[in-house]
């Protein structure tokens, strides 16, 4: 007799629905959610995050303070295995029946930086987005305040997602 497979349940998908980009155009104009923002960095139902404050982190450069503004406008060169740590201008304020999943953008990804950080953020976050960017090529890479370094698709928590978010 043949042996027959072990039972595994699948688990349920999450029940998350992204915001439609005329929700997220509303947040954006009403800044109820997302202080700061601009409709134009709204693509589809995604928001890409803008540069702030920079910080430096470097095994061969020794900067203690964050990275001037003015620079950060003309561009400034990440070299090789540094990490830059990033503050958003924009200030979310996500409510409870609300999560944001980070993703890195696409020029980011194709020139091989990675990103660090927490890249979901819950119900009844308040405050800016502060994500890391480590430079894992063979060149330097130029950051500056225009620089879409993340997207952040907002996202409506139902049924048993929008209940365990307040049991972790």
């Amino acid at each position: 007799m043949a042996q027959q497979e072990p039972y595994i349940p699948l688990l349920p998908k999450p029940m998350t629905l992204p915001l439609s980009h005329a929700e997220l155009l509303r947040a954006v104009e009403t800044q109820s959610m997302i202080g700061g923002g601009t409709p134009d960095r709204i693509e589809g139902n995604k928001y890409y995050f803008r540069v702030g404050l920079a910080f430096l982190h470097s095994p061969n450069r020794e900067i203690y303070e964050p990275i001037d503004i003015a620079a950060l406008r003309d561009g400034w060169m990440l070299e090789p295995l540094e990490t830059v740590f990033v503050v958003s201008v924009e200030r979310l304020v996500i409510p409870q029946d609300i999560c944001v999943t980070l993703m890195p953008s696409s020029l980011l990804e194709d020139r091989k930086l990675q990103l660090l950080g927490e890249c979901r953020i819950g119900p009844l976050f308040n405050g800016k987005v502060l994500l890391g960017i480590f430079n894992d090529s063979e060149g330097a890479f130029e950051i500056d305040a225009g620089l879409r370094y993340a997207s952040g698709q907002f996202e409506h928590l139902a049924g048993n997602e929008l209940s365990s978010a307040f049991n972790n």
